[in-house]
């Protein structure tokens, strides 16, 4: 019990961490733009927007990927790829489950409408409990990204604990004739601590503006080392002195 103690007191003190690193692709069902090896999926595990992936033809494809230690998630990051890629994903959906859950019953929420899937995600209606869902329990996340920025990120109310995430990818913003993702990311920490689950904030995309000292919003994306500008604002770099 104090060893359970000391680690949730730990990771209260500790920022959450890109978790990518230890996932690998179980199974997908998107395969690639013309079977070519450098649209992949494994590429969104990347926290880069390039490489990144172009399914075949079609949508509603399941990913499921295992990590290879036990896991807490306490945020959930997606984004499309540049504006050369034409099909950018839109909305989705994210479980954490200890076992695989059954793709198959993954397919039963292909024909919800954003309304449902909204009301499961926060509680106000169950579907695990139908008999038509199978084995998968509810999903913790449903995500929808911005058309202009083709980005989301979610925090979970409450951190969810396992070995397995399943991640359905529903539309895009544009035809449906594919689609493109450019990253994947889970943010949380490795081991077990949904029982230290509190509100965080943003993570992925962290912004403040000090309009006294910076005429620009800075951000911080990838790093945990605060708010950085990327020196574009001002010939020769930024007057804030924040890099």
């Amino acid at each position: 019990a104090e060893d359970q103690q000391l680690q949730e007191s730990l990771v209260n003190i500790q920022r959450p961490i890109l978790l990518n690193e230890k996932f690998k692709v179980h199974s997908y069902d998107g395969g690639a733009f013309k079977s070519r090896g450098q649209y992949d999926i494994k590429n969104t595990l990347i926290p880069v927007i390039e490489p990144f992936h172009c399914s075949g033809s079609g949508t509603k494809f399941n990913l499921l990927l295992k990590c290879s230690e036990d896991f807490t998630m306490t945020h959930f990051y997606v984004s499309g790829p540049g504006p050369r890629c034409t099909e950018p994903i839109r909305s989705g959906l994210v479980w954490v489950t200890d076992q695989p859950p059954d793709v198959e019953g993954l397919k039963k929420y292909d024909s919800m409408s954003s309304e449902e899937l909204m009301e499961i995600v926060k509680g106000l209606r169950t579907y695990s409990s139908s008999e038509e869902a199978g084995s998968v329990p509810d999903p913790c996340v449903y995500f929808t990204t911005d058309p202009t920025s083709r980005e989301a990120e979610v925090e979970l109310p409450n951190w969810k604990e396992g070995r397995y995430v399943a991640v359905k990818f529903l539309d895009t913003h544009k035809d449906q004739v594919n689609m493109d993702i450019g990253i994947v990311a889970f943010i949380g920490h490795f081991g077990r601590h949904a029982s230290a689950s509190r509100h965080l904030g943003p993570w992925m995309r962290r912004s403040a503006r000090q309009i006294w000292v910076h005429p620009n919003e800075l951000k911080s994306m990838f790093s945990s080392s605060g708010w950085v500008c990327d020196g574009r604002d001002f010939t020769g770099g930024c007057r804030s002195g924040q890099t």
